[in-house]
């Protein structure tokens, strides 16, 4: 991505993305790590952040 030079970068966090289970704070601890490391890399690209927020609909149920 970074050599394409994107001004902006959208980041849709799905409902996968908790991975449908019972609360852990481990588990929230990786996401949120990765999550910070997937922004930090887009800063250091210079590109700005559009994180969406998972949509209502849930394909497995």
């Amino acid at each position: 991505m970074a050599k394409s030079q994107p001004q902006y970068v959208t980041l849709l966090l799905g409902m996968n993305d908790g991975r449908y289970q019972e609360f852990e704070r481990d588990n929230f601890a990786v996401y949120q790590r990765n999550v910070n490391t997937v922004l930090d890399r887009l800063n250091e690209i210079e590109a700005r952040s559009i994180i969406l927020s998972p949509t209502l609909f849930d394909h497995r149920q």
